[in-house]
């Protein structure tokens, strides 16, 4: 009678587990009042994906995630359970016997966001490249699989009365890249186009896209090594780079130091220099949540709007509550010296310090000109038109729409507010330490190249000199640079505000000691945030 009674109860038992992760249908409410919100994260990649990590080999008392849902792929991936169904999270690798980052993963952000239903959607394969295993343009064979079991997955969540949410992806995938300088020199591009089609595919521009070193870490040692050169393009598509191939949400984990599979105990490879071993694995996982959780927890859990301006260009809107608006709005340049936009830096927290002063924020990602020195100034034209024609739903005053560059986004903001005109003028203009000048003996260089060409004809010269074309219908602007600028000449600040004393155009400037070029000019000198909201509050 005990031995019955046990099992009923050990039934009864995995019947209120199953509960507690998958929601029942209530009687008298509609499917859309059934919908419970759900976080999903994808992970895709090779054989440390695929993960190379032993389940005997677990700390001791290790708990696998119980809130944590997981959906895999089957043919490579093996769980020891049904794939294409949603389960309890539970290791998916090549054997049973085998986990990945999804261990890790799930129980160190189950710990970070309590509360959150979490969900991981999970296909990788071992030996797989980027460049066409996972290319989403042939589409590879990984990519085609990849798709169809996200799609799969997200569609029997909605029909289990969720409504999923991708949140982001952990990627660990790029030694079968490595193996020829062809493909390793177009990792980086190959990458950043895999994220975006992603985002694209599922609808999700702001997924976060986490990724992880390569490995063998002693391969790159030799700098001109195919390994080497895609470690390097791992790096410039981290949000951090200001390179072209730069990815908004790209956070790049690192991987050197985590334990191999060589050092595992008993390990049936102790050779092996290439996999992460079973605490490395687990670390792993834990990074990728580490690197998620602090994200959303630097941003919050509003999502920004992401709007299209067309091919390449597009503008990432942040505004306030609607009580805390000021009707204000500002469409904000990032830097890069017209060779990359600076995001991560200049533009993202810069949106959040304007929200939090009830001023919308509006991030621009410009096209890069390449010499045609039109392409810029186009995007931000167009941005500007955008914010007025959204006066109504975005609770913003087509009168109090400004603009704010940092270095060469300094001179794309400038060019509006010097150049513009109608509705494609910003009413202010906000220029911390800009290019100005395009003159030979002002001007940055790198920055002129990349807009102008290196051989550029006089007469444009002249046109984006911006301190020889202020006229009575300037913007008014509010000007920040450091003496220390070694990158910028400050002369291209004080030029640019005599020319707007001498046409009486409203201006201030500010000329700090110390900070040199770039965030560090306002990290350092503080003071200019309550300068700045007392000129705002003009505007």
């Amino acid at each position: 009678m005990r031995e019955s009674f046990g099992v009923k109860f050990g039934i009864v038992h995995i019947l209120l587990c199953a509960i507690s992760i998958f929601p029942c249908p209530c009687l008298g409410q509609s499917p859309a009042q059934r919908e419970i919100p759900i976080d999903v994260y994808l992970i895709g990649g090779q054989s440390n994906a695929t993960g190379q990590g032993y389940m005997k080999n677990l700390p001791k008392g290790f708990q696998v995630a119980g809130q944590v849902m997981i959906f895999h792929s089957g043919g490579h991936l093996n769980s020891g359970a049904e794939p294409n169904k949603w389960l309890p999270l539970r290791q998916a690798s090549e054997s049973p016997d085998r986990f990945g980052p999804e261990l890790g993963f799930g129980q160190q952000l189950q710990e970070r966001l309590p509360g959150r239903k979490i969900a991981i959607i999970k296909h990788a394969w071992s030996g797989t490249d980027l460049h066409t295993a996972w290319n989403p343009d042939l589409p590879g064979k990984q990519f085609r699989i990849f798709e169809q079991t996200v799609t799969t997955g997200l569609s029997r969540l909605q029909a289990q009365g969720f409504k999923p949410v991708i949140r982001g992806m952990l990627w660990q995938q790029g030694e079968a890249d490595a193996k020829s300088i062809e493909t390793a020199e177009a990792y980086g591009e190959n990458l950043a186009h895999l994220i975006a089609r992603i985002r694209d595919t599922f609808e999700a521009p702001e997924m976060l896209f986490v990724y992880g070193n390569v490995l063998p870490a002693a391969d790159y040692q030799n700098t001109d090594s195919p390994a080497a050169i895609l470690r390097q393009q791992q790096k410039l598509v981290s949000e951090t780079s200001c390179h072209v191939h730069a990815t908004r949400g790209a956070l790049l984990v690192a991987t050197d130091g985590l334990s191999l599979r060589r050092d595992d105990p008993n390990s049936p490879h102790p050779n092996d220099e290439v996999h992460f071993g079973t605490s490395g694995t687990l670390e792993l996982g834990r990074r990728f949540a580490n690197s998620i959780a602090d994200a959303v927890e630097r941003t919050g859990n509003d999502v920004p709007q992401v709007l299209s301006l067309g091919p390449e260009a597009q503008v990432t809107v942040y505004l306030p509550a609607r009580e805390q608006s000021t009707g204000k709005a500002v469409v904000i340049c990032p830097g890069g010296g017209y060779g990359g936009i600076c995001t991560n830096t200049e533009g993202t927290p810069i949106a959040q310090h304007l929200v939090k002063r009830g001023i919308a924020g509006i991030v621009l990602k410009y096209r890069l000109p390449k010499g045609q020195h039109d392409l810029p100034g186009s995007d931000a034209r167009a941005a500007i038109r955008l914010v007025r024609s959204h006066t109504d739903d975005w609770g913003i005053d087509a009168t109090k729409v400004g603009i704010w560059g940092f270095s060469a986004g300094g001179h794309l903001a400038c060019t509006l507010g010097t150049l513009a005109r109608g509705d494609e003028q910003p009413n202010f203009q906000i220029l911390f330490y800009p290019v100005i000048s395009m003159q030979q003996e002002l001007t940055h260089q790198g920055s002129r190249n990349n807009l102008l060409g290196e051989k550029p004809d006089g007469a444009l010269v002249e046109h984006y000199s911006l301190e020889r074309q202020v006229s009575d219908q300037t913007a008014p602007a509010f000007i920040l640079h450091a003496a220390s600028d070694r990158v910028v000449n400050p002369r291209n600040s004080l030029r640019y505000y005599e020319a707007l004393i001498q046409n009486h155009i409203p201006a201030v400037l500010h000329i700090y000691q110390n900070g040199g070029h770039g965030p560090n000019a306002f990290k350092q000198n503080p003071s200019w945030e309550q300068a700045l909201d007392d000129w705002l509050k003009q505007q």
